[in-house]
C-alpha cells in the first residue's frame, strides 16, 4: 500500500512540473518529456539550465505540503550539449550538484549521449561487476547463485538498454559463468538433456 500512495502523492509534482512553462524539456511524439518517476528516483530531461531554479522552486514549494526534498549531494547533472561558461558558474554557485562528464547512471543503466556508445557503457561495466561479484560467491551453490541472483541483473539491462548486445558478449557471459560452476575444471556432470541442472542460456533469454 505504501508504495501506491507514495506514487499518489508525487503524481501532483509531476503535473506541475509537466505544465510549468519555465521548466523547458525535450519534445517527444508531439509532447514535451521534462521528467521521469521511480519511487523516489527522479531524472529531469530539461534543455535550458535555466529550468534548473524553476524546478528546485516547485520542489521547494511542493515540499511544505508533502515532505518531499532533494539532496544536493546526492544529485548528479550532467550536459550533454556544451553550457555557456557564464551559466555554468552561476549554477554551481547555487546548485552543488555532482558534475558528470560522460555518462549519467540511473536506476542502474549509464545514459550516454549517443545511441552508439550504451554498450560501451553498459555492456563491460555489468559484465566486469558479474565476473566480481562470482569471485565472492565461490563457496555457495553455483547454478543456484547464477538463477537467482545474476541472470536477472543481466537480464534487466539487456532489456532496459535500447542497443543490441553482441553475441561476442554473450559468450563472454557464458564463460564466466562456466568458470565461476567449475573452477577451470573439466566439467564432469551431464547436460540438462542426459539429466544435468543446466547453465542458463542468457542470450537466448535476450533473443525472446
Amino acid at each position: 500500500l505504501s508504495p501506491l500512495l507514495f506514487a499518489l502523492a508525487l503524481e501532483p509534482l509531476a503535473i506541475k512540473v509537466l505544465t510549468e512553462d519555465g521548466a523547458a524539456g525535450i519534445h517527444f511524439k508531439g509532447g514535451p518529456q521534462k521528467m521521469r518517476l521511480y519511487a523516489n528516483n527522479t531524472l529531469l530531461t530539461l534543455t535550458q539550465s535555466e529550468s534548473i531554479p524553476v524546478f528546485m522552486r516547485i520542489i521547494v514549494s511542493y515540499g511544505v505540503l508533502g515532505g518531499f526534498f532533494v539532496r544536493a549531494h546526492r544529485c548528479e547533472s550532467w550536459a550533454i550539449i556544451q553550457v555557456i561558461h557564464q551559466k555554468r558558474m552561476l549554477l554551481a554557485l547555487f546548485f552543488t550538484f555532482k558534475k558528470k562528464k560522460h555518462y549519467l547512471k540511473y536506476l542502474g543503466i549509464r545514459l550516454s549521449s549517443s545511441f552508439k556508445e550504451l554498450f560501451k557503457e553498459n555492456g563491460p561495466t555489468i559484465l566486469k561487476e558479474i565476473k566480481e561479484d562470482l569471485d565472492r560467491r565461490h563457496n555457495l551453490g553455483c547454478i543456484d547463485t547464477i538463477k537467482m541472483n545474476i541472470l536477472f541483473r543481466l537480464l534487466y539491462v539487456v532489456t532496459s538498454v535500447p542497443v543490441g548486445f553482441p553475441s561476442q558478449w554473450f559468450q563472454q557471459v557464458r564463460t564466466a559463468f562456466i568458470k565461476f560452476i567449475w573452477r577451470d575444471k573439466k566439467p564432469h556432470i551431464a547436460k540438462r538433456g542426459e539429466g544435468g541442472l543446466a547453465v542458463p542460456n542468457l542470450y537466448y533469454y535476450y533473443l525472446s
